[in-house]
């Protein structure tokens, strides 16, 4: 009986540095497949930032040109050249009428 029991002892610590080998090469391996899956998320998600940047700088060059349009469309010089293309002049004091809003609401 007592020679089972030492043949038992033996092969269980046998195996004891084997199960610690295999625990560790599986660390290993989760380790190495949670690399390759970081480092690909990374790549795809700095291919979308840099679309991301790029259609930025579109907008941003639009909205530049917009202002520009809006401040070359809306400048006095030009309102007033087109008034006067327009045959319009600026109302006399008498056709002037000021209404006070502010009594008729209380």
């Amino acid at each position: 009986m007592r020679l089972n029991m030492n043949v038992a002892l033996k092969h269980t610590f046998l195996t004891m540095p084997a199960l610690i080998v295999f625990l560790l090469s599986s660390l290993v391996f989760i380790s190495a497949l949670s690399v390759v899956y970081v480092k690909s998320q990374h790549r795809t998600l700095f291919i979308k930032q840099q679309k991301l940047e790029s259609q930025r700088d579109k907008i941003h060059t639009e909205w530049t040109q917009l202002l520009l349009e809006e401040s070359t469309w809306g400048s006095y010089t030009r309102v007033g050249n087109l008034a006067k293309q327009l045959k319009m002049q600026a109302p006399k004091a008498r056709n002037v009428h000021i209404i006070d809003l502010s009594s008729s609401a209380k």
